[in-house]
């Protein structure tokens, strides 16, 4: 996470990352483990019931399993329990992984908002265009990205 934190702040300082692109997802792609998928059930043999700052941010929404047994002596069995706990969980995983997708895009769609009310000058939303409060309320996701882009290009032109 800190190599990450300084290639990003690294490529800020020389102008080949513009600030308003840190994200999250640049976060996310930076890290050592960007090209792989995050993991589903992450086990803890030993008993010790914590992380030691191992994969942090790669578990967000994975299944935890701390199993009170050593490496060595760690059996097919103490496997398939992880399993079941992982099995046991999934729906709670799917739901938390559904929720933060959905707060993801609710707070692009508000962002996007504010630019167009930036760049527009306008303070109520019944004077915007139709056209404008559909992109900004519609669903897809690449029309949201697109007018955030134009707006983001705009707003740069008119600094």
């Amino acid at each position: 996470m800190c190599t990450a934190m300084k290639e990003i702040a690294e490529g800020v300082s020389l102008g080949l990352i513009k600030d308003s692109d840190v994200s999250e997802a640049l976060l996310e792609k930076s890290l050592y483990t960007g090209n792989s998928p995050n993991p589903d059930l992450l086990v803890r043999t030993s008993g010790e019931v914590r992380l030691s700052d191992f994969l942090l941010w790669q578990t967000a929404y994975s299944c935890l399993a701390f199993v009170k047994v050593l490496w060595p002596e760690f059996s097919r069995w103490h496997l398939y329990g992880c399993i079941l706990h992982y099995q046991r969980n999934y729906k709670q995983l799917q739901k938390a992984k559904e929720q933060n997708e959905a707060d993801q895009i609710r707070l692009q769609r508000e962002n996007d908002y504010e630019i167009v009310i930036f760049i527009t000058g306008l303070t109520d939303e019944r004077t915007i265009s139709l056209p404008t409060r559909t992109l900004l309320h519609g669903t897809d996701t690449r029309l949201q990205q697109k007018i955030k882009i134009k707006s983001i290009r705009y707003l740069v032109t008119i600094v």
